[in-house]
């Protein structure tokens, strides 16, 4: 009798340590008011969906509006400055952000990475798109010195513009965007990547959040490990060189013209010219 209850207690010991197991295998829910408190992101006011993109495009199918996706690392430094900025947004910047969805994504262990495609080499970077995922545009640079050397709020009020004259003629301008779909990819998600397969399962929020930089990084740490990885091979993983890398000099309030051309530079030898 003593050895039949030993076995069912083992039995219900065993079944609550598999249970227990179980649970700790599941990913937590992870609601978008516990990463604000744990980031500490409380400048984002109630205009903004908070990480939450499903959420803003069923409202922008709703109410007819463009989305402004915007992917913010929050913790780095980097355009830390900028990104306040247009949080505060001036009386012209609000009634611009107003005619939009806006939507801040503070983290990439959700992100498809087969819809979003960038150069996740940044800090601050934002798509102007569809709730049916044609994207309009795209608005962020990477920088080596500063960060915030190539962004301004006038350039990006003058994008918002942009966005909203594309929109109010979709789907007639469709043409305009042919080709410009995201490409395929191989990991659609993060958690795809063993590099980043610790940082997800990571309990403490602020350390399980997987920043921008870290898709790139992992990237290339499986090219490194599969034995595929070239010099030649980082163009594939969405790495832009900088304007002034290939000698383009921009306006920076307005983006997307050339202010000069530098001499001998691969932009000269393209036939680029300024004021274009």
């Amino acid at each position: 009798m003593r050895r039949i209850r030993w076995l069912g207690a083992l039995g219900v010991l065993l079944w609550l340590t598999g249970a227990l197991w179980t649970l700790a295998q599941r990913p937590i829910e992870v609601t978008p008011e516990m990463l604000r408190r744990v980031l500490e992101d409380f400048e984002v006011g109630d205009n903004w969906i908070y990480n939450d993109l499903e959420r803003a495009e069923q409202r922008a199918r709703e109410t007819g509006k463009p989305l402004f996706v915007l992917f913010r690392c929050v913790p780095c430094e980097a355009c830390k400055a900028f990104d306040q900025e247009v949080l505060r947004a001036d009386q012209e910047l609000r009634e611009l952000l107003a005619q939009y969805v806006p939507v801040r994504i503070v983290r990439m262990n959700q992100v498809d990475l087969g819809r979003f495609q960038y150069d996740y080499d940044l800090s601050w970077a934002a798509f102007l798109m569809n709730a049916d995922g044609t994207v309009y545009g795209r608005y962020g640079i990477r920088a080596g010195h500063d960060s915030e050397s190539h962004i301004s709020v006038a350039s990006l009020k003058r994008a918002l513009r942009r966005g909203l004259e594309l929109h109010r003629e979709y789907p007639q301008n469709r043409h305009l965007f042919a080709g410009k779909e995201a490409r395929p990819v191989r990991f659609r998600f993060a958690e795809e990547m063993f590099p980043l397969q610790r940082a997800i399962q990571e309990e403490d929020l602020r350390k399980g959040c997987v920043h921008c930089h870290m898709i790139k990084e992992a990237q290339i740490q499986i090219a490194q490990r599969e034995g595929t990885w070239s010099k030649e091979k980082i163009w594939e993983f969405l790495v832009w060189p900088l304007p002034e890398n290939v000698g383009m000099v921009m306006e920076v309030d307005l983006g997307n013209v050339i202010r000069a051309v530098l001499p001998g530079s691969f932009a000269e030898r393209a036939g680029l010219q300024p004021g274009r």
